[in-house]
C-alpha cells in the first residue's frame, strides 16, 4: 500500500500540469509582446532573434553593436518584470525546498525554464540575455549593484567596439535621454547623472544612488549561478525520474505477484502561439513568414528549402538509379498480385497527380484497381476526368461513398475550431477508406499520388499531422454535434495495424519517374481528354475554397508557395515566375461571393454564420490537445528500427 501512495505524492505534481494556472498581469508602460511566448527555449529565441538580424543586416558581416540591440529590443518584446519560482508541478523538490530551506531554491535559473514564462525578474532576464550571447560567442559579464541592506539590481556588459556597454534587458532606462547611451558602468559612476537620467521615473535617484556604492562584476563569458543551475537541473529531472521509478517497482512487484503491472498515460502538449515579426522571404524559394514557424539562415534562404535540398532531394527522381528502383518496385508488387485480382489500387481523384498516377500504372502493365472516395464535394470537371481515366484506359473502378451528415458535420467542427487543417476530416477519410478496400480486395501496395516534385514543402502550421487522432478528438469533442458512428477513422493505431500486421505499404510513384507538370497536363489531355482545374487539389470543391479563400483570407496563407517553392527546389518552376503568379489572388474574385454562398448552403449554415468563422481568432494545432510528442517519439523510433529516412515533419 505504501508504494501506492508514495506514487501517488510522486505523480501528483504532474497532474497539476493539466490545469492551466494563469501568469500575472505586466505593467503599464512595459514592452512586453505575448505573441512571442512561443519562443520557450534557447534555441527557438537564437533563431528568433538571428532572423530579426539577418533580415536587414549583411549577412556576410557580423555587427556586434546591432545584434546586441536586437537581442536586447527582443528581451523587452519577450518578459514584463515580475517575480518567477518553480510551481509545484513544474520541479516540486525545488518547489519544497524553497518553501522551508531557503527561497532562491526555487528561483529559477534555468534558460529554458525561464522561458516557459512570460514573467521574470531582472536577474533572471539577464540570464537568458547572456546564454544567448554567450551561445553566439559575444563576451559578457554580469553586473550586480546594490547589497542585501540596500535592495538591489542585476545588468549586464557586452563587449564590443573595444569597450564594455552596459545594458539592462529588464526595467528598460531610457537611453534615448542622453548621448553617452550604453558606456561602461565605469563610466556612469563617474557621470551618475547621466545614469540618474536615463532611469528616472523608473528607479528613484533616492534608491538608485546608494545601490551604486556597492558594484560587483561576474566573470567574463561565464553564466552566473552554476550550482543552482545544476541543482535545478537535477531536481527537475527527479521529478519525473522518482514516479518512473516507483512505477516500475510496482510492476516488478505486482509482475513477482502474478497479478499484473500497472501503467500511466503520458499526456503532454507543447504550446506554440503565432508571433507577429517583420514581414520576410526566402531568398531562394518563395516561402515566408505566413509560415508562423519559418526559420532563415544568415544568406536569407529558409528551413524548409534548406531541408528540402539537403535531405528529400535525394529521394526525387534521378535518371538511371530512379529507373533501376522503380523495375525492382514492380517486380516486388507483381510478385505480391500473383494469385490476386488486382495488384495495386489507386486513390484517384481525378486531379493531375492521381490521374498520371492511374495512367502510369496501367503503361507499367500493373492491374488497377481505381477507387473514389466521395465526400459530396467532386466538382462536374473531377467526375468527368473519373469517367474518362477508367473508361479509355479500361481501370477496373470503386467508389467509396461517405455518410454526409456526419462528415459535414465533422467539417463544421473543423471549421469552427479556427485551424488551418479545414480539410483534415477529408484526409483522415482517404486513408482510412483506402485501407479498407485494399484489405477487403487483399492488395499490398497503394499507389499515391503524393510526391517531391510539388508536394515537398509543407510547413506543420498550415497542415498538422491527420493520424493525431487526440487532436481530431479534441476538437469533435468541443465543436460536434453528433455520435460519429460511419465515419471512417484513421489513426495511428489503424496505421500500425495496417502497415504491420496487414502488410500494406503505400508507394509514392511519381517519385520514381520524371514528373514535369506541364508535361503531364498535356499528355493526360492527349491520351484521355483530362480538363485541368488550374491549381493543384482543386478537383475538389470544398478543397478548392478551402486552400485558396479560407487560408488566404483567415491566416494569411496562400497555398501556392508551398507548391512553387517545391517546383522551384527541383528546378521545374523559375522563382521569378513563383513571384509574378503570387501576385495574384489565389481566388477568382467574380466567383468568391457565388462559392461562398455554395459552400454555406451545403454545409447547412448561413453565410453571416460562416463569415462570423472567419472573424474568430486564429488557432494552431498546439492550441488544442494533441499527441505530437507521442506521435513523434513512436514515428523517430519506427523510422530508427527500420532504417527510414525522416522525410515529413512528422
Amino acid at each position: 500500500m505504501w508504494l501506492y501512495i508514495a506514487f501517488f505524492l510522486s505523480v501528483s505534481p504532474l497532474v497539476c500540469n493539466l490545469f492551466t494556472i494563469p501568469e500575472p498581469s505586466p505593467s503599464p508602460g512595459e514592452q512586453y509582446n505575448p505573441k512571442l511566448l512561443y519562443l520557450n527555449s534557447i534555441d527557438k529565441a537564437i533563431d528568433y532573434v538571428d532572423s530579426i538580424y539577418y533580415y536587414s543586416n549583411n549577412p556576410q558581416t557580423f555587427d556586434t553593436a546591432i545584434y546586441v540591440a536586437v537581442l536586447s529590443n527582443f528581451m523587452r518584446e519577450r518578459f514584463f518584470h515580475g517575480p518567477l519560482n518553480y510551481r509545484f508541478s513544474e520541479n516540486w523538490i525545488a518547489f519544497l525546498s524553497g518553501k522551508i530551506i531557503w527561497s532562491h531554491l526555487s528561483s529559477i535559473v534555468v534558460s529554458n525554464d525561464i522561458l516557459k514564462h512570460a514573467h521574470s525578474i531582472c536577474s533572471q532576464q539577464n540570464i537568458v540575455f547572456m546564454e544567448i550571447l554567450q551561445r553566439k560567442k559575444i563576451n559578457f559579464r554580469s553586473v550586480g549593484i546594490g547589497t542585501e541592506a540596500v535592495a538591489g539590481h542585476y545588468l549586464c556588459e557586452v563587449y564590443y567596439q573595444g569597450k564594455w556597454h552596459l545594458h539592462d534587458v529588464n526595467v528598460e532606462p531610457k537611453w534615448e535621454r542622453i548621448k553617452n547611451s550604453n558606456e561602461s558602468m565605469a563610466w556612469y559612476q563617474q557621470n551618475k547623472d547621466s545614469l540618474y537620467l536615463v532611469y528616472d521615473d523608473l528607479i528613484p535617484k533616492i534608491r538608485l544612488e546608494p545601490m551604486l556604492h556597492d558594484i560587483a562584476y561576474g566573470q567574463v563569458s561565464i553564466l552566473p549561478a552554476k550550482n543552482m543551475r545544476l541543482f535545478q537541473s537535477v531536481t527537475k529531472f527527479l521529478t519525473y525520474l522518482i514516479p518512473l521509478l516507483i512505477l516500475l517497482l510496482i510492476v516488478k512487484i505486482r509482475f513477482k505477484q502474478k497479478t499484473g503491472s500497472q501503467n500511466i498515460p503520458n499526456n503532454s502538449s507543447q504550446d506554440l502561439n503565432s508571433v507577429f515579426r517583420k514581414y520576410q522571404i526566402c531568398t531562394r524559394c518563395v516561402m515566408d513568414t505566413s509560415d508562423i514557424a519559418i526559420t532563415f539562415n544568415a544568406a536569407g534562404e529558409c528551413n524548409h528549402c534548406i531541408e528540402y535540398l539537403e535531405k528529400r532531394i535525394n529521394f526525387k527522381y534521378n535518371k538511371g538509379q530512379s529507373e533501376l528502383k522503380l523495375n525492382q518496385l514492380l517486380s516486388e508488387i507483381k510478385a505480391s498480385g500473383k494469385g490476386k485480382q488486382f495488384d495495386v489500387l489507386v486513390g484517384l481523384s481525378g486531379g493531375l497527380d492521381s490521374s498520371y498516377v492511374a495512367y502510369l500504372c496501367k503503361k507499367l502493365d500493373l492491374r488497377v484497381l481505381a477507387v473514389h472516395v466521395d465526400n459530396g464535394w467532386n466538382s462536374k470537371d473531377s467526375v468527368q476526368n473519373i469517367i474518362n481515366i477508367t473508361q479509355k484506359l479500361n481501370i477496373a473502378y470503386d467508389s467509396y461513398v461517405l455518410d454526409w451528415e456526419e462528415f459535414k458535420d465533422v467539417q463544421l467542427a473543423f471549421l469552427k475550431a479556427s485551424v488551418p487543417e479545414a480539410e483534415t476530416p477529408s484526409d483522415i477519410a482517404l486513408l482510412a477508406a483506402l485501407h479498407h478496400v485494399a484489405n477487403k480486395y487483399d492488395i499490398k501496395y497503394l499507389i499515391s499520388g503524393g510526391n517531391l516534385a510539388t508536394e515537398g514543402i509543407l510547413p506543420k502550421h498550415w497542415h498538422y499531422d491527420a493520424k493525431d487522432g487526440k487532436y481530431f478528438s479534441a476538437i469533435y469533442h468541443k465543436f460536434g454535434t453528433q455520435k460519429l458512428k460511419k465515419f471512417p477513422f484513421f489513426g495511428f493505431a489503424t496505421e500500425a495495424y495496417y502497415k504491420l500486421v496487414k502488410k500494406i505499404k503505400i508507394i509514392y510513384l511519381l517519385n520514381y519517374v520524371n514528373y514535369v507538370k506541364e508535361e503531364v497536363t498535356q499528355t493526360l489531355k492527349k491520351e484521355i481528354d483530362w480538363h485541368s482545374y488550374g491549381q493543384k487539389h482543386h478537383e475538389s470543391i470544398y478543397t478548392k475554397f478551402i486552400q485558396s479563400y479560407y487560408l488566404f483570407n483567415k491566416f494569411g496563407i496562400d497555398y501556392r508557395r508551398a507548391t512553387f517553392s517545391s517546383r522551384i527546389c527541383t528546378g521545374d518552376m523559375k522563382r521569378e515566375d513563383a513571384l509574378l503568379q503570387l501576385k495574384t489572388l489565389p481566388y477568382d474574385e467574380n466567383k468568391i461571393q457565388s462559392d461562398i454562398e455554395y459552400v454555406c448552403k451545403k454545409l447547412g449554415i448561413k453565410t453571416n454564420e460562416f463569415h462570423e468563422i472567419m472573424k474568430q481568432p486564429v488557432k494552431w494545432y498546439s492550441d488544442y490537445p494533441n499527441n505530437e510528442k507521442k506521435l513523434k517519439f513512436i514515428y523517430d523510433m519506427y523510422r530508427k528500427i527500420f532504417k527510414k529516412e525522416k522525410l515529413g515533419n512528422f
